[in-house]
């Protein structure tokens, strides 16, 4: 069980909360929708968090390591669903207002960018992500 995986009742959810919040998290890697648009409502049966609080717990995932590990187990778990007879690699070059510590100088735009690459299998399900 991910929800288990990902640690027990935290002052944002309760444990039965998680793996909805792990679906919001899956969703938006998935469709790369904004934040903010998020189905929070449609994807929440009990009760609904906003879209901030699955953010918080992605952000707090992904900087001690659990989403990584999280993200691993959902892949070897459900192998049988990629396919892998090709992968597509693409990337995403986008300008940066406020900057951040992974934001570089673009001569060629002339502006503060950050890079994204990113691996699918031949569904586009995302297989790795870089920034």
């Amino acid at each position: 069980d991910l929800a288990t995986f990902v640690g027990r009742k935290t002052r944002l959810c309760d444990k039965s909360d998680l793996a909805e919040v792990i679906q919001c998290i899956l969703y938006k890697l998935k469709t790369g929708c904004q934040r903010h648009m998020l189905p929070v409502s449609a994807i929440f049966t009990g009760r609904v968090l906003s879209y901030k609080s699955v953010y918080a717990h992605f952000r707090k995932w992904s900087r001690n390591g659990e989403w990584k590990k999280v993200w691993g187990m959902i892949l070897s778990r459900h192998r049988s669903f990629l396919d892998m007879s090709s992968v597509d690699l693409d990337g995403s070059h986008t300008t940066t207002i406020r900057g951040g510590e992974c934001c570089g100088y673009q001569g060629r735009k002339k502006k503060t960018t950050t890079n994204a690459i990113y691996v699918t299998d031949r569904q586009g399900i995302p297989l790795a992500m870089s920034t």
